[in-house]
């Protein structure tokens, strides 16, 4: 099918709009003649009768105003917070408590009346569902346009991905080569990195496609990147690396290339060749929850005055894939920076990759 011609398309898009604003103009015309034809029949030449009337419709457009800005707050706030599966009923006791003050208030405005009571009781239940139903709205607009979002995002990936890639096959089948060539020659150590960096290649070019990965082989991908590290890493008696890494060996699902930006930040600005530093990373899953700590010493202060672009996209993955299911803390003092993440894990939905 062929793509419509750029002037074809604006003229379209002038079009429609043109159809809108007319059908808006004629529209607003012929309501506000039989406005003008209903208010003389109803109240004539009296001023003071219209303007009890034009109180009356503002009041009800300031209600109306008022319960908009109330559903704006409750998606922004509340909704948002606390409106997941595992904090949901502090949610439900919001609206609770938001359904009470509203009464409470109608209550006042008529003076406790006990025969508005039911009245009081039932507008109040309108305005709380007219409240939710707003803040779905929000919602749905909101899902929408990250799905749309993530959905580009992870286009571009592929296709970063796919120029990247020109042949793994033959740069996988060449690192192979090269390792058997190196155990043949009894290189046991180099047989290894090579082996850990064809391990790292394979995951980044085939597993990372996917929307998910096992917990086991995202943990497989942080050891084999950190034993390259410290591989590469000169003698310096100054230096503290502590690494554990923990699994309770119970399935679970994770999206994949999603911790390693943080250790890849610390290996990065953490370490120099002679003087002190450190590396503390604490990895702990347990019971599908994820609980990741980094603590390095600053090196190149003004390369963590702030997240890198690494740690800002992967705060950005975090935020659409894991919304009210993870907490992520950064910080920087005393030339000490620090990454606290947990993580609420995902079931296993596919069979893990062999190793």
């Amino acid at each position: 099918m062929k793509e419509p011609k750029p002037h074809w398309s604006k003229l379209r898009t002038s079009l429609g709009m043109g159809i809108f604003v007319s059908l808006a103009a004629a529209l607003a015309l012929y309501w506000s003649q039989l406005l003008r034809e209903s208010l003389q029949v109803q109240y004539g030449e009296d001023p003071q009768q219209l303007l009890g009337f034009l109180r009356w419709l503002l009041g009800y457009v300031v209600v109306l105003a008022g319960l908009c800005l109330l559903g704006l707050f409750n998606y922004r706030l509340p909704f948002r917070r606390w409106a997941g599966h595992a904090q949901r009923w502090y949610y439900y006791s919001w609206l609770l408590l938001l359904l009470w003050g509203m009464f409470e208030a109608l209550q006042w405005r008529t003076f406790y009346e006990l025969e508005l009571s039911e009245e009081n009781l039932l507008v109040a239940g309108l305005c709380l569902a007219f409240v939710v139903g707003f803040t779905l709205v929000l919602d749905m607009a909101g899902s929408r346009r990250e799905r749309a979002e993530l959905l580009q995002q992870k286009t571009a990936a592929e296709l970063n991905s796919l120029r990247a890639q020109l042949n793994p096959h033959f740069l996988f089948n060449a690192l192979n080569t090269i390792y058997s060539e190196a155990l043949q020659q009894g290189q046991e150590k180099l047989s290894q990195l090579i082996g850990e960096l064809s391990g790292i290649l394979r995951f980044s070019l085939q597993q990372s496609q996917q929307d998910e990965v096992s917990i086991r082989e995202e943990i497989d991908f942080l050891q084999r990147y950190i034993n390259l590290q410290q591989a590469r890493l000169p003698e310096n008696a100054q230096r503290r690396l502590d690494i554990q890494l923990d699994w309770d060996e119970q399935p679970a699902a994770i999206a994949p290339l999603l911790l390693i930006p943080f250790v890849e930040n610390a290996f990065q600005y953490a370490l120099h060749p002679v003087q002190a530093c450190f590396i503390h990373i604490r990895l702990l899953v347990e019971n599908g929850s994820l609980v990741l700590q980094i603590e390095n010493s600053i090196i190149q202060p003004k390369m963590h005055q702030g997240a890198g672009a690494g740690i800002s996209r992967t705060r950005q993955r975090l935020d659409r894939l894991y919304p009210q299911r993870h907490q992520l803390r950064i910080s920087a003092e005393a030339q000490v920076f620090s990454v606290y993440l947990s993580l609420s894990l995902q079931p296993l939905t596919h069979q893990p990759a062999t190793r």
